[in-house]
């Protein structure tokens, strides 16, 4: 809602729009998918071989490789987009960087490393949970409704305090000058601002903490959504936008992300409309409107933002950031730099926006793409303003105004280290796989990870996810703690997803994992008796956690396994173990011979580094394929190439299982690239 007088417009109806799912495009080389039966060998060496020669630009493009310059190690992303239904039976898409695809790759990884169990044959696995209320169908009660000033100003505190930090479509005192105005107002509903207040009481009502607003916020957004699509759809304006905004982030709250998408769609094209994705129309306007403009534009694309990384899909304001305006004014660029948190707000954006497209729209990523990108983080936390800073979310007080401090702080960095989390997830996934297929060696050996850029990479993801799971803690300590915070809530889950997939390659040995998962757990059910999602993404995690405990115990037996054959060949041993230590002296005596599989005939196991078991589940190997060469190695990564050596890293126990005390800090002082807040 801007500054200035509100005008009028004529009532109109709403247009219908019709969707149409078009072809998938060609496969890329980097990110082959190994079919249950592969044949053609010889075409799929070729593919490797191209993905050897070829390195990926500044922009994430495929580019040969200079005579003289550092070749640079790469990471594929998997291509685990999928069709998934929803509770009506329609297919809908979710992509690469979303959370339920990153779920199903760790689903594969579980079921290479311990088999089937409840995390692997969830029965919800295949749909997305998009709750519908049956009013949603229904034409709304328009009769005039009896409000209550007092309980209007509360639910638009309400608002205000779930939005705070991300989303800012109108002035706040500006707007509750004009609610004091509407409320008495009888002849209310006749004005085009009610689509607004209406939406912002739903929004309001749906996050508060009275479990009987929940009515209430259904038949406030039923109203005001029809007045919307009744008389601002038509007509792009300002109050377009906003009324579509705040039915975008209803009905994310209401856990419907692919409705809010659709409805998302409408603003941003009122928004273009309006010319509000070039900086320089701002100069146009006065003081009050530019600002109004440049607001809504900052909400525009954070939602967009966050809709196409959660969903996986492309980003509608993608390279029309204001930022990229070359023709910025000196005029706007010092109103800009008055609201230095909205400029890291826009900032961090564009940093999303080249991930999603430079990654996981091109199905790999480089070392090189990796440290351009991290430069950035380095320079938007270089200058953060005080209240970004961690020390914003520290607070004794409880009450209304430290609570928005500390959530408009904890929404912007918990994004922060979302989209680290995104950006080196393939290298955090390579290096599990590449663990998991050491599982055969000796326990000693397993705990000797290699020191790269690639592993840097990695224990980043890592360490953002705990970073992360911190902050979202911190917030559970206020009583008035919104209900409804669908960013905060997409963070949890995918940090929790990332420290469960760690455990798999043995970083439980030297990270606090498991601590990790039971906090990410004990927020998610705190929120999970008001939000679906929260639900879902609970019993996600809590099956997660279980898959992880079976691992953990498996590999403590095969640990006490090969310690006793050691003592027995000392001592020797009394009675008949079947399966114990004198089987497994026994069965170092068979000359053990890799499976004969698709990539080549049977070879001794010594040289093959792929736990065998690997070649009867073809799910891990369409992981493992791509990286594989043609004798069917898996040799690692490489700094300056695709394959490496195994190296030490400090600080990390060689002497058995638990946390080295120093473990957690040396990595931590490692990750400067990214200039962590």
């Amino acid at each position: 809602m801007s500054g200035g007088p509100l005008p009028q417009q004529p009532n109109n109806g709403g247009p219908t729009a019709i969707a149409s799912l078009g072809a998938p495009s060609d496969p890329s080389p980097i990110s082959i998918t190994l079919s249950a039966n592969l044949s053609d060998t010889s075409q799929a060496e070729m593919a490797i071989d191209r993905i050897l020669n070829a390195s990926v630009d500044e922009r994430g493009a495929r580019a040969n490789v200079e005579p003289h310059s550092r070749p640079e190690s790469v990471a594929p992303v998997p291509r685990s987009a999928r069709l998934l239904r929803d509770m009506h039976g329609k297919f809908m898409y979710v992509g690469d960087s979303a959370s339920l695809s990153f779920v199903q790759s760790v689903r594969r990884m579980v079921l290479s490393a311990i088999g089937e169990c409840d995390f692997t044959n969830d029965p919800s696995r295949h749909q997305i949970i998009e709750p519908t209320p049956q009013t949603a169908m229904q034409m709304p009660e328009m009769s005039p409704l009896q409000l209550d000033p007092e309980d209007c100003k509360r639910l638009s505190r309400h608002y205000l305090l779930a939005a705070s930090g991300l989303i800012e479509i109108f002035d706040a005192p500006t707007y509750f000058r004009y609610l004091d105005q509407w409320v008495v107002d009888k002849a209310r509903d006749n004005d085009l601002k009610s689509a607004i207040f209406y939406m912002v009481l739903a929004i309001g009502a749906q996050v508060s903490s009275t479990d009987g607003d929940q009515t209430l916020a259904e038949k406030y957004f039923n109203r005001g959504r029809y007045m919307a699509v009744m008389t601002l759809t038509d007509a792009p304006s300002l109050l377009t936008i906003q009324a579509y905004l705040c039915i975008t982030m209803y009905m994310l709250g209401a856990c419907r992300r692919n409705a809010a998408f659709m409805q998302f769609g409408i603003a941003v094209r009122a928004a273009f409309a309006l010319g509000m994705h070039k900086s320089s129309t701002h100069t146009l306007f006065d003081e009050t409107e530019a600002g109004a403009r440049r607001r809504i534009w900052k909400s525009v694309r954070v939602l967009d933002v966050f809709l196409s990384a959660s969903l996986g899909r492309p980003p509608a304001t993608s390279d029309l950031s204001m930022d990229r305006d070359k023709n910025v004014t000196e005029e706007v660029a010092q109103a800009t730099s008055t609201d230095p948190f909205s400029t890291k707000v826009l900032a961090l954006c564009n940093i999303f926006e080249r991930i999603v497209i430079d990654v996981y729209m091109k199905k790999a990523v480089s070392t090189r793409l990796a440290d351009s990108i991290s430069s950035q983080y380095r320079d938007w936390t270089s200058d953060l303003p005080d209240s970004l800073q961690l020390a914003s979310l520290d607070s004794s007080e409880d009450d209304l105004e430290s609570l928005t401090k500390a959530l408009a702080a904890s929404h912007i960095i918990s994004a922060y280290h979302w989209s680290i989390i995104l950006l080196t997830r393939p290298f955090l996934r390579f290096q599990i796989i590449k663990d998991m297929s050491r599982a055969g060696q000796n326990l000693e050996t397993n705990d000797q990870v290699e020191q790269s850029s690639i592993k840097t990479y990695a224990d980043a993801c890592v360490d953002s996810s705990l970073r992360s799971l911190n902050i979202a803690s911190t917030l559970m300590q206020f009583s008035s703690l919104p209900h409804r915070l669908p960013f905060i809530i997409n963070s949890v889950c995918n940090a929790s997803l990332v420290l469960g997939a760690a455990t798999f390659a043995d970083q439980d040995k030297f990270l606090p994992l498991e601590d990790g998962l039971e906090q990410g757990i004990k927020i998610l059910d705190h929120f999970a008796q008001w939000d679906p999602h929260a639900a879902r993404y609970a019993q996600i995690i809590t099956y997660l956690q279980d898959a992880t405990k079976t691992y953990i115990r498996q590999r403590s037996e095969k640990s006490l396994e090969s310690r006793r054959s050691n003592v027995t060949r000392l001592f020797g041993t009394i009675g008949q173990q079947v399966g114990g230590a004198e089987g497994t002296i026994q069965d170092q005596n068979i000359g053990l011979v890799a499976p004969a599989n698709d990539i080549g005939t049977a070879s001794p196991l010594e040289s093959v580094n792929i736990d065998p078991s690997l070649y009867t589940r073809p799910a891990l190997m369409a992981d493992l394929f791509p990286l594989m060469n043609a004798q069917g190695e898996l040799p690692g990564l490489i700094e300056g190439g695709f394959y490496a050596q195994a190296q030490p890293v400090p600080g990390v126990m060689a002497d058995g299982p638990g946390y080295q005390d120093d473990a957690y800090y040396f990595m931590d002082q490692d990750l400067s690239m990214f200039g962590f807040c």
